[in-house]
């Protein structure tokens, strides 16, 4: 099948030249078909196992991406994935919203909470001692994993605890593992009823709100994808022939005077129904 698919490849380059690389589906092709002579070209040439199996899930991935020319040819198959392909943009943008808002969030977590002493819920992987384990604390969160559980840890009363801990540059906070010995356990007091404002708005704003962002860009790709499937790829290849005879140059243009004929000689869906007077 690779052959197959690098001679296609290879016939087409030949016949079309620089208009090959136009069309979206023959640029995936020529990845696909670059991807496999790559793999050829290290099965055959390199002996290093060690290197060859690291990078065997990505030529494995490659492979079963000649699955998805079949896309080209099932109808019912074209409008998930073009949904999928026309959602990216949105989600983009939603995702870019999303981590602006994990970021404030961890910020505040951590000026809030950052010296409340670990208890509970709370512990060395969730907490928001540092911002990566702040982030993903709250990645956790967003999920619904405990959320209410480690708020009320940060609730609870500690034993013996600080009021107001103060940094100490000669003995810092022991907040990494590289940080022992010489330095500082954080004993803060328990956070206070900020506490609840804090998950209660996050949980929200991320449950309802932004998830809901998500399903709207969902629902609408998928409507475009279907207004779009009006046209057939025959109704294309019929405005083709007759605009050709409007334009037997291939100018791209044509006089305005001919438009309302090529309108008529198209007809429906693209055109106008020819009416006399």
């Amino acid at each position: 099948f690779s052959l197959i698919f690098v001679g296609e490849a290879s016939l087409k380059i030949m016949g079309f030249g620089v208009m090959y690389f136009r069309s979206g589906w023959n640029r995936f092709d020529f990845a696909i078909v670059c991807g496999l002579l790559f793999g050829f070209v290290l099965d055959r040439f390199v002996t290093n196992q060690l290197f060859l199996s690291s990078i065997s899930s990505i030529l494995g991935f490659i492979r079963i991406g000649r699955l998805f020319r079949l896309v080209r040819f099932v109808k019912p198959l074209r409008a998930p994935i073009n949904a999928i392909i026309h959602v990216i943009p949105g989600m983009t943008n939603i995702g870019a919203l999303v981590l602006l808002l994990f970021f404030v969030y961890a910020v505040c977590g951590m000026q809030l909470y950052g010296t409340v002493a670990i208890q509970g819920d709370m512990n060395e992987q969730a907490n928001f001692r540092t911002i990566g384990n702040a982030m993903t604390s709250l990645f956790r969160f967003s999920t619904g994993e405990n959320w209410n559980g480690f708020m009320w840890s940060l609730f609870e009363e500690r034993e013996e605890c600080e009021t107001d801990p103060r940094y100490n540059e000669e003995s810092p906070w022991c907040v990494h593992d590289r940080d022992y010995p010489g330095c500082t356990e954080v004993n803060g007091c328990r956070a206070g009823f900020s506490v609840f404002v804090y998950f209660y708005t996050f949980t929200l704003i991320v449950s309802y709100v932004i998830l809901n962002m998500f399903v709207g860009v969902v629902l609408e790709s998928f409507q475009s994808c279907q207004e779009g499937d009006i046209l057939k790829p025959e109704d294309l290849d019929h405005f083709i022939k007759i605009w050709a005879k409007f334009d037997p140059d291939a100018t791209w243009y044509i006089p305005a005077s001919d438009m309302t004929q090529l309108l008529n000689n198209l007809g429906p869906p693209m055109g106008a129904t020819y009416q006399g007077h």
